[in-house]
């Protein structure tokens, strides 16, 4: 992904009115700060909050702009150096150091720093530090590297080397050549079907901003290409895929195809919960240390079919069927439905019921890793382990379900009750939390006559404890009204200068700038097909997850056709969109909930009519609660249709709103200003 595909400036259309006054709440001071930086914390790609302003950024930038005189930041493990710039520094840096533990995890290896008491199944290996290489430019990278032509990235026992292609896109690849070292230095040698398939599995890692890692995601540039392709007659056999007796065998071709063959060993589930080939993965990549095993599809059998028993799987090719349809099927769910979220809380449930808690706590365990804030898994997963004696975890649970649920939610006060019976100091913790709630409502209200600031400051601290306090809110409300600021943090997706950190095809001219405002101008043939549009797309080159909202003011010259705001791209070809759409008989236009996915369709029963005039101008927003999708124009909320009733939100499946958000456009000029996302 390149974000600057060689996008030209033109000239802006005059006469034009701008969008209407609108206050950007602590935006950063507008550009004061760092914007990306700050944005990369707050969407997660791992990087911190920058403590330099934009103009040492950029002087800074400036300076070592040329490898002799690039960046270098040491951590303990690896030492980067870049002349991308000090966001890739410093994201890059945080994000590896995180990574490098999920690493240790995944190969068995004893933390670093190590516990007190080390667990006796971890392996002792020393893992060396090692030179992370960024460079600017595709071309120097090529050059000083040595790498592939078709590769983004390469690992050379020292040092692994990349080139700037967006901080996700750096950061995923990254993420799979680092993982090379841990191969080499556990293992040794290994085929590359073993060495390429682990090391994509790590493309699909998550960096949240509290710390955590969320692993296990599917990557969806690896996924969706292999199921379009796996639904054709052009599908590669597994057998070649591994390289049969010809263990070293590679092709960028088979890397989408590996990737899943791993993903699945990680990620299959049997009737009772368990994973069934997980810890077999690790003794079979171990498995390599004694050597070529010759044959790589006898030696895959004997590890994962004769030596694991799995129902209806007992042969080579029964593997490859399931794998296959299990690929499909996860393609389908992804944009469908949340099937085996559905499929994983009833099983739960059922052995629930039956007193069989230690299978339910398993189904409940995977139902959250698809979704780990669906309310209905973290209920059950707490009842399972009180039931089970584990009350630590239970009381942990439970807390996260009572920050989750809304005032409303009927298993509130159940939850409460059953958190008291099992924590004996819990109402020593709220008393805590009571008088520290009560000491800053009364600041609230000392503060408030003239430094209403700082009182929606000790509001904002109120809610940080307790997220239900009526005061509090009152105050938040009552004060955010009055000083025109918010304890939200809108973040200015585009800097008004170039199209840094967005991403199209590489050979798409159709967005530009002019004079601060992002223009659409695509070079679109007249369709010679009614009602049929040609459009082009533009994409934030960082993942959004959990709740967000997305605004943008549009413009539109007259004899525009369909604008929209894309999320949960998964690539160019596979998103949904809120797109509004023009219609010809006076009364109003169009808003379209579509999917795309080689072909648009409808979610919900279809269009709704609105009044909104993009020439005029129009502010679209579309916030993302959950699962719930809902989307107002000119602070208006638009009501989709389903079952023939007007309903506030669509639910989406969680997979769908996983991935990049963006803008869409067809015929005519388009302008887009104050685009900005808020992310919770």
């Amino acid at each position: 992904r390149t974000c600057s595909p060689g996008l030209v400036s033109r000239s802006a259309p005059s006469g034009k009115p701008g969008p209407p006054a609108v206050t950007v709440h602590d935006c950063s001071s507008a550009l004061s700060a760092s914007v990306t930086v700050a944005l990369a914390l707050t969407i997660g790609t791992g990087a911190p909050p920058s403590t330099r302003d934009i103009d040492w950024i950029e002087e800074h930038d400036k300076k070592t702009a040329k490898w002799s005189r690039a960046a270098r930041l040491e951590t303990p493990h690896y030492r980067v150096k870049t002349n991308a710039g000090w966001e890739m520094l410093q994201t890059a840096a945080a994000a590896m150091e995180r990574v490098h533990a999920f690493y240790r995890e995944i190969w068995g290896i004893v933390p670093d720093p190590a516990p007190r008491k080390v667990p006796d199944d971890l392996r002792d290996i020393r893992i060396s530090p090692i030179d992370l290489n960024i460079y600017l430019e595709r071309d120097e990278y090529l050059k000083r590297s040595g790498a592939p032509e078709w590769s983004g990235g390469v690992f050379k026992g020292s040092e692994v080397a990349t080139y700037d292609h967006g901080i996700r896109g750096t950061m995923s690849t990254l993420f799979h050549e680092a993982s090379h070292q841990f191969m080499s230095e556990a293992v040794g040698s290994v085929p590359s079907f073993v060495n390429e398939g682990v090391a994509c599995l790590f493309e699909g890692i998550e960096l949240r901003t509290n710390g955590s890692v969320r692993r296990d995601l599917p990557v969806m540039g690896r996924l969706t290409p292999l199921a379009r392709e796996l639904d054709s007659p052009e599908a590669l056999g597994l057998a070649e895929v591994m390289g049969g007796k010809d263990a070293n065998a590679n092709d960028p071709e088979f890397y989408k195809y590996r990737w899943g063959v791993f993903y699945f060993l990680r990620m299959y589930v049997d009737d009772e919960g368990a994973y069934v080939y997980r810890d077999q993965l690790e003794d079979y990549i171990y498995s390599f240390k004694r050597g070529s095993p010759g044959d790589m599809v006898a030696h895959f059998t004997e590890w994962f079919i004769d030596g694991v028993d799995v129902p209806g799987i007992e042969t080579f090719g029964d593997f490859e069927r399931v794998w296959r349809q299990w690929i499909l099927d996860l393609v389908l769910e992804l944009r469908e439905s949340d099937k085996r979220l559905d499929e994983y809380r009833a099983e739960a449930a059922a052995a629930a019921a039956e007193g069989r808690h230690a299978d339910a706590l398993r189904f409940f365990d995977r139902a959250l890793d698809l979704d780990p804030e669906d309310l209905d898994a973290l209920w059950g997963l707490a009842l399972a382990c009180r039931e089970l004696g584990q009350d630590d975890r239970a009381a942990a649970t439970l807390r996260v379900f009572l920050s989750r649920a809304e005032p409303d939610e009927p298993r509130r006060a159940a939850a409460v009750e059953a958190l008291r019976g099992l924590d004996d100091l819990e109402y020593e913790l709220d008393a805590a939390r009571q008088a520290r709630s009560e000491g800053l409502l009364e600041l609230v209200e000392l503060y408030e006559p003239e430094w209403p600031r700082m009182a929606l400051r000790c509001a904002g601290m109120v809610l940080q404890v307790e997220p239900l306090n009526g005061p509090a809110r009152a105050a938040v409300d009552r004060l955010e009204a009055r000083t025109g600021r918010t304890l939200h943090r809108w973040r200015l997706l585009f800097n008004g200068f170039d199209l840094d950190g967005w991403y199209a095809p590489s050979a798409d001219k159709s967005f530009g700038v002019d004079e601060g405002i992002l223009v659409a101008r695509p070079a679109l043939a007249p369709s010679s097909e009614p009602g049929v549009s040609d459009y082009r797309t533009l994409f934030l080159d960082r993942p959004v997850t959990g709740d967000w909202s997305l605004e943008a003011w549009i413009e539109a010259d007259p004899g525009w056709d369909i604008i929209g705001l894309c999320f949960g791209a998964r690539d160019q070809k596979d998103y949904d969109a809120i797109v509004l759409r023009r219609r010809t008989d006076g009364k109003g236009h169009s808003v379209d909930f579509g999917t795309f996915s080689g072909a648009w369709r409808f979610r919900g029963d279809g269009s709704v009519r609105a009044l909104y005039d993009p020439e005029q101008g129009v502010r679209m927003r579309i916030t993302v609660r959950g699962r719930e999708v809902s989307v107002s124009l000119n602070g208006v909320p638009v009501k989709p249709i389903v079952g023939g009733r007007e309903q506030p939100s669509l639910k989406y499946p969680l997979g769908a709103l996983r991935g990049d958000v963006g803008l869409l456009v067809s015929r005519g000029t388009t302008r887009f200003t104050d685009i900005r996302l808020l992310a919770r």
